[in-house]
């Protein structure tokens, strides 16, 4: 499907918002605490001190999951990983925030969640999806999940396609890059806390 898209060598950073529900998981595993105890995951999360390595975060997404019933994600039937990243900030704001917002009960009242900025270097090969995107709108449209999982699973059994760049479905003009080879992205560190806010 993507075949005369050319493969180009790509260098850039991402960016990645991870939410604090998330990490404070990973927390109460690794060190031991409640799930239960807030407080105490919060204060930790909140910490300069941050306890959680940002190259574990980065891992875990590309680890294999065959324990849980797979559910598909843009380009993914739900079995293969993809680390998915923004180039700019608001680009991940506006992709978490439209996701958190479909995860709430309808409301009446604003709804907000704590990240954690995760920036990482992606150094790879890439298809740029940007400049044929009009001729491919199931990219960025909400029913074209199918046709994308095509492309994703023609990148992830080719062994020279390190990630796409792709338009946001959420922001104009925003960039997507979902990453399919852990190797492509190095030198993983935290950034400030963010909240996101969904508003009634």
């Amino acid at each position: 499907m993507i075949e005369q898209v050319p493969l180009t060598l790509f260098e850039s950073t991402t960016v990645r918002l991870v939410s604090f529900k998330t990490l404070a998981g990973y927390l109460s595993s690794d060190l031991g605490l409640s799930p239960d105890d807030s407080s105490e995951l919060m204060e930790l999360l909140q910490s300069r001190d941050f306890p959680m390595n940002p190259e574990d975060i980065v891992a875990v997404a590309f680890e294999p999951k065959p324990n849980l019933q797979p559910e598909g994600t843009r380009f993914s039937n739900g079995y293969i990983r993809i680390f998915y990243s923004a180039l700019e900030l608001e680009t991940a704001r506006h992709e978490v925030q439209y996701w958190f917002g479909k995860s709430l009960p309808v409301g009446n009242q604003p709804t907000a969640a704590s990240y954690r900025e995760l920036h990482s270097k992606f150094d790879g090969h890439v298809k740029d999806l940007r400049p044929v995107a009009a001729e491919m709108p199931f990219l960025t449209a909400d029913d074209g999940y199918p046709l994308c999982q095509e492309i994703g699973k023609e990148v992830s059994e080719s062994d020279a396609i390190d990630a796409l760049l792709t338009p946001s479905a959420r922001l104009a003009n925003g960039t997507c890059i979902p990453v399919f080879r852990r190797e492509s992205i190095k030198a993983a560190s935290w950034g400030s806390e963010i909240a996101i806010v969904v508003p009634p």
